[in-house]
Order: structure tokens, then C-alpha cells, then sequence
């Protein structure tokens, strides 16, 4: 037992075994064991969010209000989105909506029943790709909240255009200090024309995080867990969603999943190691899609969460009239893209070398986004033509 759900009593049988009959007619049978709930509940609420802002139309943030305790339970969800979006409408209806501020009552949470509810905003002034974007969410009451610590959720999110929905996040983001908690995302979307009906995802977990500090938080549909190991010593997670029956691309409301979990860091790992870890997602018998790949890099003492300046891609001059040179400082980029706010690409090059120029004269004076692309990743710079 890795660890005891709240409210919970340990309640394996002593001679290991643990017989049930199964109907031949069902699909699938589960069966309880290791843990009773107590005679009496625990409170333990918490909640979970994700969002994919993007610069024009619609954008979702998605909330999942959980109880982690025995028991039913009730609670008031508040959230708070960013000034430059404003409330489209949700799911499920507000209780209220006062500016930035959206609530909702929430019932009957236990750990087998959590609130889902998909918010939809649109921007109410300009946003620019890469700009940054900060939500939070608190689920209420506090009192007798046996860890009101994870009552509340801040997350920020940069703009983005056109995106791959099956893809993978990581929280926090960029340089971490050993020992961290990473919170990885993966989200799924049946760009099919017919349902899936089992889904599994195969993450292999790097060297760089201890998988027994594995914690699932929270999940779109049902999920089971196993791990198993592979040659080299890596741990695999297996994420199975079976008969979830996915709708197919024509139910955009309804055609998407994800699961998202926690895992920290090993306190042993040296300074520069990168943490680098991406998943394989299955539909049915159709070949792996995989995602995007993510990364953290342990940092030196006392440079957590601090940007390296000096090995970061440069633009100058910037304000440009005519001409814009990029030196890449190392970073291994093979494309670069002028894009404006409505998220069309006005100027591609491709780059080879360490830099790249630029010219400008064909653009309207304004403020645009500089695009790089390769293996180190995407690069998001803000430029002015003046």
C-alpha cells in the first residue's frame, strides 16, 4: 500500500486471496479491495485546472472539483479567469458570474464522483501569441478541510493558434529544483470518423523521477492504473480507459479526454540533467499517436525558476524598420515564422546555421510574433515593426 485514502481503513484479507463469481455477459467486472471507508466521512476537497487559451474565438478552461475523503460531499467552486478574456458560458450554470468571478454549487463529490465542468471564454482585448495567461480556482468550505492546501489551483497558460490535441504539460514549467513536484497532463481527442471505444496511453517515466511518488489527480473518464518495467531499468505507466467510447470528430463538445498526475523529481539528481518525458496514446487498433515532448532541467542552487538569458535565442533590432536578425546562441531551430494576431503566417524561413535574416519591409507597422521551430522546441518571441 502506497498510501491510505482519508477516511479509509486498510481491509485486505489476511490469507491474500479474494474469490468473485463474473458473469459470462459482462463487459467488464470490477472488484473493491485493500481499502473500507470508515463509519464516518472525511472531509478533503480539492480541484484541478486546464486551460488552451487561444487568440481569436473561443477557449476552454476545464475544472474538476474532487473529494479525496470517504463520504459525500458538497462545495462552492469559484473561479477567476484573466481580464483580457471574459465568460462565454460552461457546461454546467453558474450559480453567479460577476465580472472575472464565475461560482458554481457543487454535490455529491466522493472518490468514485467528481464535478466536471468546461468553461468557455473569449478575449475581450488583444492578445498576442505567447502572451500569458493566469487562472485560478478555489473550491470551498476550508473549515475542517483535513488539507485545504490543494483547495486551491493557479496555473498560467501562454496563448497559442493551432495546436496538436493530443499532447502533453508539464507544471511547473522550465528550470526546477531537485525533489519537485512535477504535475504532467495528457490530453487525447478522437480526431476520428468513428467512436473509440478503448483508449490506453503508455508514458515511460525518465530516470529523473521517483515512480513511487506516482499520484493520479484526476482524469476525464474512468481509468485504471499498472506499471511495468522495461529493459533498461525504465518504469512504464499504463493509463487504460477501457469501453470509454470516445465520440468520433463530428461531437467537438464531447470527442476529448485526459488524465492528469503528479510525480517528483529524485533528490539525487545532478545539476543540468534534463527530466524529458513524452507518451504514446492508442485508439483502439490504430497506430501509437505519440505527443509532444516536455522538459525540466535541474538547476544549479539558487536558479530555480530563473530564465538563462544568456543561452536564449536573440532578435535585433527590435523595434525593426526593414531588416530583423536572429542569432539562434546554440539552440537548434530549422524554422522560423512571422505571425500576426489573428494567428496567420506572414513570412517563413527555414535556418540554417546559428542565424538568420530577416526582411521586414513587407509588414505593416505593428507588434507580431517571431516563431522558431526545431529540435529544442518552440520559441515564441514578440517583435515591432515600427
Amino acid at each position: 500500500m502506497l498510501n491510505t485514502p482519508l477516511g479509509t481503513t486498510i481491509a485486505c484479507p489476511s490469507s491474500g486471496i479474494i474469490t468473485k463469481t463474473i458473469s459470462t455477459t459482462a463487459l467488464i467486472n470490477y472488484v473493491d479491495f485493500g481499502v473500507i471507508c470508515n463509519s464516518t466521512s472525511t472531509l478533503d476537497l480539492s480541484l484541478f485546472i486546464f486551460a488552451q487559451y487561444r487568440p481569436v474565438s473561443t477557449s476552454p478552461i476545464h475544472i474538476f472539483a474532487m473529494s479525496k475523503g470517504c463520504g459525500n460531499q458538497n462545495g462552492t467552486v469559484t473561479l477567476t479567469i484573466s481580464p483580457k478574456y471574459t465568460y462565454a458560458f460552461s457546461t454546467i450554470t453558474p450559480t453567479s458570474v460577476s465580472g472575472s468571478t464565475i461560482t458554481w454549487n457543487v454535490t455529491n463529490l466522493n472518490p468514485h464522483h467528481l464535478s466536471s465542468i468546461s468553461v468557455y471564454v473569449t478575449p475581450v482585448t488583444t492578445v498576442s501569441l505567447g502572451d500569458t495567461i493566469c487562472t485560478s480556482a478555489t473550491i470551498t468550505p476550508t473549515a475542517g478541510d483535513v488539507n485545504p492546501a490543494d483547495n486551491t489551483f493557479s496555473r498560467c497558460d501562454s496563448v497559442r493558434s493551432s495546436f496538436d490535441p493530443n499532447e502533453k504539460d508539464v507544471m511547473p514549467k522550465g528550470p526546477i529544483a531537485t525533489g519537485t513536484k512535477l504535475t504532467y497532463t495528457l490530453n487525447f481527442e478522437n480526431l476520428g470518423n468513428d467512436t473509440a471505444f478503448n483508449i490506453h496511453i503508455l508514458d515511460t517515466l525518465s530516470y529523473g523521477v521517483d515512480p513511487n511518488s506516482l499520484q493520479l489527480l484526476s482524469s476525464s473518464h474512468t481509468v485504471s492504473t499498472s506499471f511495468y518495467q522495461i529493459s533498461g531499468g525504465l518504469t512504464v505507466v499504463r493509463f487504460d480507459f477501457p469501453n470509454i467510447k470516445l465520440p468520433d470528430s463530428s461531437s467537438k463538445q464531447y470527442n476529448k479526454g485526459f488524465v492528469s498526475f503528479s510525480i517528483s523529481s529524485k533528490s539525487t539528481m545532478a545539476p543540468g540533467y534534463n527530466i524529458i518525458n513524452r507518451a504514446g496514446i492508442y485508439f483502439d487498433i490504430n497506430p501509437v499517436v505519440m505527443t509532444n515532448t516536455v522538459e525540466n532541467k535541474i538547476a544549479q542552487h539558487g536558479a530555480v525558476n530563473v530564465v538563462e538569458k544568456l543561452n536564449e535565442p536573440s532578435v535585433y533590432p527590435n523595434p525593426t524598420n526593414d531588416m530583423l536578425y536572429v542569432n539562434l546562441n546554440g539552440n537548434a531551430y530549422n524554422q522560423l515564422d512571422i505571425v500576426n494576431n489573428l494567428g496567420q503566417v506572414l513570412i517563413h524561413k527555414d535556418i540554417e546555421g546559428n542565424t538568420a535574416n530577416i526582411s521586414t519591409k513587407q509588414l505593416i507597422p505593428g507588434i507580431y510574433q517571431l516563431v522558431l521551430k526545431g529540435d529544442s522546441g518552440v520559441k515564441v518571441m514578440k517583435v515591432e515593426k515600427q
